[in-house]
């Protein structure tokens, strides 16, 4: 049995393993809003638009993520809103999480023997924010085309969260797997076979994202008319088959490969990391999305996802 670590009373906005997933995260909603369809013709009032339930790889370049950096400059375009912003909370073990979060936590039943099996917690609140499309303020930043009338005015709602975080290991590991894996630096050689794997089991409800006025079809096309989104990137994502509840996921290329597999008795996208530094899971199931990733060779990590219960 795992013993339970000291809480902590602070909170703080991001923490060390939750930043990996949180940059992937928003990195792929910025994809998701010049891509998504819309579930159905707009009837009034709020609408759900977007929840994801699958997941698909879309490879970017260095160029294509310096390309989309100009999109992804929401200001240039309206008014970003933070409604709650998301707290990391650590905690003093799975009762608490879960009596914060008010999750049903699903663990990993069996770990490698080489994985530390003692986990620390955190729990990061709900977080919310709106956006509100500007003509006048995106006619002023020189974008183009000009915004459409439709799109003026629209408001797009985005709620994740609460989540929780168990981390397996020394945190110097995860930091040398975000390094490499997400940010592209090598580890340094004093953390290199240094540290027994780490791993992240990570767990929230499906984000959610609405909107009060135009159709999301609107959107995308106003978006992906505007300079600096690659066509290399525009052709993965018309490619998806149900994109009203898939979220395409960034895979750097040459870094990174992508596959679908089965898991927990659904679709997921596994992501393995071709210098060997680490893999990862990522699905939704039952209204959750669940990650799992660490140091780790990915035939583990799928068998670790797989024992969660």
């Amino acid at each position: 049995m795992q013993a339970p670590t000291r809480p902590t009373q602070r909170t703080r906005t991001s923490s060390r393993p939750w930043r990996a997933f949180w940059f992937a995260g928003a990195l792929a909603a910025a994809i998701a809003l010049l891509t998504l369809t819309p579930l159905g013709t707009y009837a009034g009032n709020w609408l759900t638009i977007f929840e994801p339930k699958h997941f698909v790889g879309v490879t970017l370049s260095q160029a294509d993520i310096h390309d989309l950096g100009g999109i992804a400059r929401l200001q240039r375009y309206g008014t970003l809103r933070e409604i709650s912003r998301p707290h990391a909370l650590e905690v003093s073990g799975k009762s608490a999480a879960a009596a914060r979060s008010r999750l049903s936590l699903r663990l990993p039943a069996s770990l490698p023997d080489n994985v530390p099996h003692q986990a620390r917690y955190e729990v990061i609140s709900r977080g919310s924010a709106d956006f509100t499309f500007n003509a006048a303020r995106a006619k002023r930043s020189g974008t183009a085309p000009a915004m459409p009338a439709q799109v003026d005015g629209t408001t797009l709602q985005l709620t994740v969260g609460p989540a929780v975080v168990a981390t397996f290991g020394d945190q110097r590991a995860l930091h040398a797997y975000e390094l490499k894996h997400v940010k592209g630096y090598g580890p340094s050689a004093s953390l290199s076979g240094a540290m027994p794997p780490a791993l992240v089991v990570a767990q929230a409800p499906t984000p959610r994202l609405t909107s009060d006025k135009a159709s999301v079809q609107d959107v995308i096309e106003y978006l992906a008319a505007q300079r600096g989104v690659p066509a290399r990137v525009a052709a993965q994502i018309k490619a998806i088959s149900d994109p009203a509840s898939t979220l395409p996921l960034p895979i750097p290329v040459n870094r990174a490969n992508a596959d679908s597999v089965r898991v927990q008795g659904v679709d997921g996208l596994a992501i393995g990391d071709n210098t060997g530094v680490g893999s990862g899971v990522v699905w939704q199931k039952d209204g959750i999305v669940y990650a799992v990733a660490g140091s780790l060779p990915m035939t583990q990590i799928l068998d670790i996802a797989n024992s969660l219960r």
